[in-house]
């Protein structure tokens, strides 16, 4: 009898001490995935971080380095995370640089209402990937308007990348020609280093 006291107090104490193992176990591999979750986390916003700062920093070198005056990175969307037919359309302004002449308009172009004009502009913009524009030769409506406002006689729009929620392009204007100057070929390498930020970054997940 003493001996079969001894064997349950034996199971006892070994499916306890078992117990114990697993919840520890659990726990600490409970805490290593949250470890994993946060350094992916935080990987990813440094990653968002210095995206942002290459763009502004390439933005700034094309306003300062050529004779465009305005350089915007714009998103095209319907504010909703995919884009779809027969809703409104919009722009937003991601990133701007601007010469000292101008005004920002970066809180003004917010979830900002596409007309016809805007529209067609970019659906040939998704033919052509790029597109000069002179601005004489636009149809009326809120990009000319813009234009014409900033004194710009000419613009010149990139297309970047494509993503569920929308088109995201770069938006290139000047008070000169710019796109027949000398420094137009500045103007296109900077343009395709952010171009392939923009694709890089589609492929890691970083835009929304």
């Amino acid at each position: 009898m003493n001996g079969y006291k001894n064997d349950t107090a034996m199971l006892s104490g070994f499916l306890i001490i078992t117990g114990y193992i697993v919840f520890g176990f659990l726990l600490g591999a409970t805490a290593m995935t949250m470890s994993l979750k946060k350094e992916k986390g935080e990987t990813r916003i440094i990653a968002i971080n210095k995206m942002d700062v290459e763009i502004e920093a390439l933005l700034y070198k094309i306003e300062q380095e050529t004779k465009v005056d305005r350089a915007l990175v714009l998103k095209f969307h319907n504010g909703g995370p995919k884009m779809f037919s027969g809703v409104a359309k919009y722009t937003s302004v991601i990133t701007e640089s601007h010469s000292p002449t101008l005004s920002s308009i970066k809180q003004l172009i917010q979830n900002f209402p596409v007309d016809r004009s805007f529209m067609n502009l970019l659906i040939k913009l998704n033919t052509d990937k790029q597109l000069a524009v002179d601005v004489n030769q636009l149809d009326e409506g809120s990009l000319k308007r813009r234009y014409i406002q900033d004194g710009c006689k000419t613009a010149m729009l990139v297309e970047l990348v494509y993503t569920e929620s929308g088109l995201y392009f770069l938006d290139l204007s000047g008070k000169s020609d710019f796109i027949l100057s000398e420094g137009f070929t500045k103007v296109e390498q900077l343009a395709n280093r952010i171009r392939n930020i923009y694709q890089i970054a589609k492929k890691q997940q970083l835009l929304h």
